[in-house]
């Protein structure tokens, strides 16, 4: 199935309130356990690659053609994006391999300059026939570390209008009190604020650090108006866990396969919980 634009992925999702799940991977079990839960369950996915887990540039080319490979050979649509882009150079290499979407990501910059920077981004991608997300304000920590909120900083809902007018994107990031990585306390949603975002843009809203908040914060956040969850954390952790109780009795293949089977139960639950099953 040929691939499609983060756009076309969202469309339904955001008409009809459910979520469309992404997944960030960097190896290949990864994504085929992506793959082969979202073909089990008939539901549209987003494979991501996220900047700082494609480093060096070897690395960055070799899980792109993993994903666009797999995601051109799946049987249900399947989105390639790119996570928190920070290089504009990585942006455009990325669209050159073949994905359909980017994030670029200055949501720590001034105000100012993550408009001037993102626009430029959503440009080029038009050349591309791509997708492009921004974000603004800054969900706090780096993929896959220990939660740190100090440099959380949580959307402006008046912010909003002037930034999708002036970006043209076509899916906006939103800071609400998630942040990357593992929760060490109850995370505290601010769903008041999702709620002021969504009455001033019509584009579709995307909700980063997605780990550690329960099934009813998740409802929540799309009935108040998200369409894309991005999971990374608890995801690769099914992968470590398996691996770890069943070191000591497998081969190195099996513990691969293992892997691959946790990974794929944790994303058939996810795709279920967020109303894509049998929207594919």
């Amino acid at each position: 199935m040929p691939l499609i634009t983060l756009t076309e992925i969202l469309k339904d999702a955001h008409n009809k309130k459910y979520g469309i799940a992404m997944f960030d991977v960097h190896n290949l079990e990864m994504t085929n356990a992506v793959i082969e839960a979202a073909e089990a369950e008939h539901s549209p996915v987003i494979l991501a690659l996220a900047e700082v887990h494609a480093i060096p540039l070897k690395a960055l080319n070799d899980i792109s053609n993993i994903i666009v490979h797999a995601a051109r050979q799946a049987s249900i649509p399947v989105c390639a994006h790119f996570d928190h882009g920070i290089s504009l150079e990585n942006c455009i290499r990325v669209m050159h391999r073949g994905f359909t979407s980017v994030m670029y990501d200055g949501s720590v910059l001034p105000y100012d300059e993550n408009v001037k920077n993102t626009a430029e981004v959503a440009r080029i991608a038009a050349l591309f026939g791509a997708s492009v997300e921004g974000e603004l304000g800054h969900v706090g920590n780096n993929e896959g570390g220990e939660e740190d909120d100090a440099n959380l900083v949580l959307t402006d809902p008046a912010q909003t209008e002037d930034f999708i007018n002036k970006t043209k994107i076509d899916a906006l990031a939103v800071s609400i009190g998630t942040t990357h990585g593992f929760f060490k306390n109850t995370p505290k949603l601010d769903l008041n604020r999702l709620e002021a975002i969504r009455e001033r843009c019509q584009v579709p809203l995307v909700l980063h650090g997605g780990s550690g908040l329960s099934d009813m914060d998740f409802c929540n956040c799309i009935q108040k108006g998200i369409s894309k969850i991005n999971i990374y954390t608890e995801f690769v952790q099914m992968a470590i866990d398996a691996i770890r109780k069943n070191a000591d009795r497998s081969n190195y293949r099996d513990l691969m396969q293992l892997s691959i089977e946790h990974m794929k139960e944790y994303v058939c639950q996810k795709l279920r919980l967020f109303g894509s099953s049998g929207k594919a």
